[in-house]
């Protein structure tokens, strides 16, 4: 892995990174860089606070390439149906991803094969296809859901990152995840926590966690934040992940290692048809559960959760 010194033309020449009209990005330990030319992508409050103009951080570097197509194979059945917004199709050992435009069948499209490249390489580059319609017609988007649509999270997998469904805050220089499904009180007890303890909400919806060479694992900030519009491009050295559970008293419940790793699987954003984003998934909360207390709290939406909690990590 590299390290964060050094010039970043040793690293990466400068010739390969100086691209006109394109925008850049760096989350976590990965740098994003898309070429928007043909689309009218808005950048939105959240992916600006993410945007850069040079790579200084980032470990890898993913570059995002579109071309014009008139996607010939069109009429070809789908493999497998998803939620309504892509299509996914089989091409021998990988799948290629097709986003639906509204009323235009097939807009967008790239071959999931290429972002697996990361794994062995410093930098890649993942072609992209377009439809005439969709560059002539350039709808308005918003970058964190372009970003998505181009299977930003897979990036991460690959590069042994966990984006975790969890609201992030930052107590004491250190970083606590709150992780449960939706509606069980991820937020309220960060906004507990930030009421009675003054902790700083970074997140409060998505956590993205990564090992840092010689210094352990570390949240970072990421620019989507579901419903709670609270997002900070912050990052900080990991005390714990919570589990959270509403219960009718407050009270800390170790976890067998079994019930820890599908927690943060269960947490963690992938494909759930892909049984390689499942494996990868799988090997990354592994490491994590060796390394960090993950922790399961029963709690209400009181002053004595909190109170409790603190007094089990500090």
């Amino acid at each position: 892995m590299l390290n964060h010194s050094g010039d970043l033309s040793v690293r990466f020449p400068l010739s390969l990174l100086k691209y006109m009209k394109s925008k850049r990005y760096e989350i976590g330990q990965i740098g994003l860089e898309y070429e928007l030319d043909a689309l009218s992508i808005l950048e939105d409050e959240y992916t600006k606070n993410f945007q850069v103009e040079d790579f200084k951080k980032a470990q890898k570097i993913v570059r995002y390439q579109f071309t014009l197509s008139d996607f010939a194979d069109k009429k070809q059945k789908p493999y497998t149906q998803g939620n309504g917004t892509f299509l996914r199709y089989h091409k021998g050992t990988s799948d290629e991803m097709i986003y639906h435009w509204v009323k235009l069948r097939y807009a967008l499209a790239y071959d999931t094969a290429d972002l697996k490249k990361i794994v062995n390489q410093q930098m890649i580059t993942v072609p992209c296809r377009i439809h005439p319609l969709l560059a002539a017609q350039r709808p308005r988007m918003n970058m964190i859901r372009f970003m998505d649509y181009l299977g930003m999270h897979a990036i991460f997998l690959r590069n042994d990152h966990l984006l975790l469904h969890a609201s992030y805050i930052i107590y004491k220089d250190q970083a606590i995840l709150f992780t449960a499904p939706s509606q069980t009180g991820k937020s309220t007890q960060a906004e507990l926590w930030k009421y009675y303890e003054g902790a700083s909400i970074i997140n409060g919806d998505r956590a993205l966690i990564a090992k840092e060479e010689g210094s352990g694992w570390y949240a970072y900030g990421y620019p989507e934040c579901g419903s709670s519009g609270i997002t900070q491009n912050v990052s900080a050295p990991i005390r714990a992940i919570v589990v959270l559970e509403q219960a009718a008293q407050n009270q800390i419940e170790d976890m067998k290692a079994g019930q820890q790793l599908q927690a943060l699987v269960s947490a963690t954003k992938l494909w759930t048809w892909s049984m390689d984003q499942i494996d990868q998934a799988i090997e990354t909360a592994g490491r994590v559960i060796q390394d960090l207390p993950v922790i399961k709290l029963k709690c209400r939406p009181d002053k004595d959760a909190v109170e409790i909690l603190r007094a089990y990590l500090y």
